[in-house]
């Protein structure tokens, strides 16, 4: 099993339904959503677009996460705090709130363009120049070792995975949420 992270584009509107009640987010998360309760939260529309609207980029999560706020390997970057917000971004529905590990973070519909925009300029030739860049901290990932050809694979694909979602959020104008589980 272990410690997967998942990414969720939301309409704004939905956005704040969830802030202003986080055990909305959990019922959609987690929830069945065919009982008649769960009707009554959500437009059909809203049911139907959320396994279209989600993605899961597995154990990767910590390298890509390493590699996007490391000083070094972002030196392509215009914005580089940017791009460690896409999992982190200090923006929290609820602090007590436990989705899996911890609160689900977000990040409105006008970041993510802009965040959009600093993941275009990153490629997979980026990811696989990782040896010039790895520290201490680098070494210890969860679950990755970037000597291991299958690995690394596995992190590009689960990196262009998550700038494909980006890119699909920022031209429908989507937020985004971001939570562990």
């Amino acid at each position: 099993m272990g410690m997967v992270a998942n990414f969720l584009r939301v309409e704004e509107e939905l956005l704040e339904r969830f802030i202003e009640d986080p055990m909305l987010l959990e019922e959609y998360v987690y929830g069945e959503h065919m009982n008649d309760l769960n009707a009554s939260y959500f437009s059909k529309a809203e049911l139907e677009l959320k396994n279209k609207n989600q993605i899961d980029i597995d154990k990767s999560w910590d390298a890509i996460n390493y590699l996007l706020g490391n000083k070094a390997y972002i030196k392509n970057t215009n914005n580089p705090h940017l791009l460690k917000s896409i999992m982190f971004s200090d923006q929290v529905v609820d602090p007590e709130q436990d989705l899996g590990y911890g609160p689900a973070q977000y990040t409105r519909a006008a970041q993510v363009k802009n965040v959009n925009k600093e993941l275009t300029l990153l490629n997979e030739e980026d990811v696989m120049n990782t040896e010039d860049y790895l520290d201490e901290r680098g070494s210890k990932l969860y679950v990755v070792n970037f000597d291991n050809k299958d690995e690394l694979k596995y992190i590009i694909d689960n990196f262009i995975l998550l700038k494909d979602f980006y890119n699909a959020a920022s031209e429908n104008g989507q937020a985004v949420l971001f939570y562990v589980s």
